[in-house]
């Protein structure tokens, strides 16, 4: 009997960082140029980085980008982990990945338009159902519902570096309005015919962003440290009242970029932009982190971003990032207590990696069944958290991506691999 050949306990890292970097964005490459990549970046050897260019080609990994990033990076932030479908697509960028002001170019598109003036009929009536409905659940609730601008996120392109690693990237953008983003993005299961819904008619490939018929705004979503240690990481609980990932575990802070705001007075103002009038993602994360766990500016000792990715539940394109507060946990929490705006928070959740205990505890929370994806698995996923207190509670995708990498940062590539690896679903 023969045995079959075992896969080399590299190619996962070769496929992370050689060729996902090198075929993004159709880049066509040589099988030459992959080899020399990988013998460079790896230290391998020239037979070794043959096999495993081989081994892509045979599973079909070396091929459009399409394919690629279905068998990597569609729900799979890190190699080796295929059997954790988190719900969410990386677009670009990776753990190691430190976007600052500088590495991202905001620009207006120019594309000023109403997303429904082109939809069938049905689909105009539908978004006014739905605006009627919603407005009226808001005033229930004595909460905020106004059609404020929101930056919309229509492409972007790339600049790499010699050693194409990325190194910037150029966002276009353009006005969209929030009952736009509550009529489209967020009612995807809507139907609207037989056998017709939004997801089904309008979601389309995550890449296109462009000629996408949904509002697609962009979001901050970030995790946060405190102490200035990138080892002392806090998560948030989400309250159960919330429309938006209910009873899970997320971000701290994340929240849309505003072209307007309300503020004190109920007025409306500009705002997450800079002054030369362009989208700021940046005042976003201290806008959206004063708002949702009470912090200001001078609390902030850093703020960068990890790359993009879109939410697979409702396809709204999101900056994955870090919220640096040079505050206690201690501190945190009365500042969340005493001055948060929005009590979207249940409860702040406080892991220090350089505790084992603690490093073993963010694992077991963070690896856990992905978020459910219908409405009757939501029901039955709340029902049973409500009911045990031992009941695993899922985690919004961008959250778990954004907890994963902050996570991963800390540690080598082969500690990760088996830290994160041991606690998998088998």
């Amino acid at each position: 009997m023969v045995k079959a050949k075992r896969k080399d306990s590299r190619f996962p890292e070769f496929i992370e960082k050689v060729l996902l970097p090198m075929t993004r964005n159709d880049n066509q490459v040589s099988i030459k140029e992959l080899i020399d990549e990988a013998i460079r970046l790896l230290g391998v050897s020239k037979t070794a980085a043959y096999r495993y260019v081989n081994d892509a080609v045979k599973e079909n990994l070396a091929q459009k980008k399409g394919d690629l990033i279905s068998k990597k990076q569609y729900g799979t932030p890190f190699p080796g982990t295929e059997a954790w479908k988190i719900q969410f697509h990386i677009l670009e960028g990776t753990y190691e990945n430190e976007f600052r002001s500088k590495q991202l170019d905001f620009q207006w598109s120019g594309n000023e338009r109403n997303l429904f003036e082109d939809y069938p009929v049905e689909i105009k009536r539908h978004r006014d159902s739905i605006i009627t409905s919603k407005k009226a659940a808001a005033d229930r609730k004595n909460a905020p519902f106004y059609n404020g601008k929101l930056c919309r996120l229509d492409r972007w392109t790339t600049v790499r570096n010699e050693n194409k690693t990325l190194s910037k990237m150029v966002l276009y953008c353009s006005e969209t309005r929030y009952f736009d983003f509550q009529a489209s993005n967020c009612s995807l299961n809507e139907h609207i015919g037989t056998n017709k819904t939004l997801w089904t008619e309008y979601t389309g490939d995550p890449w296109d962003l462009d000629t996408s018929k949904l509002s697609n705004p962009i979001a901050v979503v970030m995790a946060v440290n405190v102490n200035s240690n990138p080892k002392e990481l806090v998560f948030a609980h989400r309250a159960m009242n919330l429309v938006e990932y209910p009873n899970t575990y997320s971000a701290a802070v994340a929240g849309s970029t505003n072209l307007i705001r309300k503020d004190k007075n109920e007025n409306l103002i500009a705002a997450d932009l800079t002054e030369d009038g362009l989208p700021d993602i940046f005042a976003s994360v201290k806008h959206e982190a004063h708002e949702e766990i009470g912090i200001d500016e001078q609390d902030i000792h850093d703020i960068f971003f990890f790359g993009l990715g879109r939410d697979l539940r409702n396809y709204k394109p999101m900056f994955l990032g870090v919220l640096s507060l040079k505050i206690s946990f201690k501190e945190l929490q009365s500042k969340m207590i005493h001055n948060a705006k929005h009590k979207e928070n249940k409860m702040l959740l406080y892991f220090n990696l350089d505790n084992e205990y603690s490093r073993r505890d963010f694992l077991r929370k963070l690896v856990v069944e992905p978020y459910p994806q219908s409405e009757a698995e939501q029901f039955d996923s709340r029902f049973k958290s409500k009911a045990s207190e031992t009941a695993p509670i899922p985690w919004a995708p961008d959250g778990q991506v954004c907890a994963l990498w902050s996570f991963m940062r800390n540690y080598s590539y082969k500690e990760n691999n088996e830290m994160v690896k041991e606690y998998l679903p088998r």
